[in-house]
């Protein structure tokens, strides 16, 4: 049976990463802090065709926005904000029990972030109900 799956997700990751900074001849210069804030919305569609084992195509966009500031004793960065637009495409294979139980992933994503490609395979393993 054919099917469309639909993804819309959001998340937010941040945090603090705090590094010490010594110079060339190993004397302490302090600790560079810096506070940073990721939040990707991402949409996207695949089209499932098959019974149990399905053949998985589609795609989608994530939209990134970043924020982060940079601290160094008492000298702090205004914090910056950028955001990045990416694209990505899947096609694989996908075994998926209609009544539950083990489910199953194999195939390539495709990411595209301006004029840069990459493709990333990609295995997972899961359980449905």
């Amino acid at each position: 049976m054919d099917k469309v799956f639909a993804r819309v997700g959001i998340a937010r990751y941040g945090g603090t990463v705090s590094e010490e900074v010594y110079d060339d001849y190993g004397y302490y210069l302090g600790d560079i802090d810096a506070d940073f804030s990721i939040m990707p919305v991402i949409v996207g569609a695949s089209y499932l065709m098959g019974n149990k084992w399905k053949l998985e195509l589609g795609g989608g966009i994530s939209y990134w926005m970043v924020s982060g500031k940079l601290s160094w004793g008492d000298v702090e960065s205004d914090e910056e904000d950028a955001a990045l637009m990416t694209f990505y495409g899947v096609g694989g294979f996908r075994y998926q029990n209609p009544l539950g139980g083990i489910t199953f992933r194999l195939g390539m994503n495709f990411l595209a972030v301006e004029d840069v490609g990459a493709p990333w395979p990609y295995i997972s393993l899961g359980y449905g109900f």
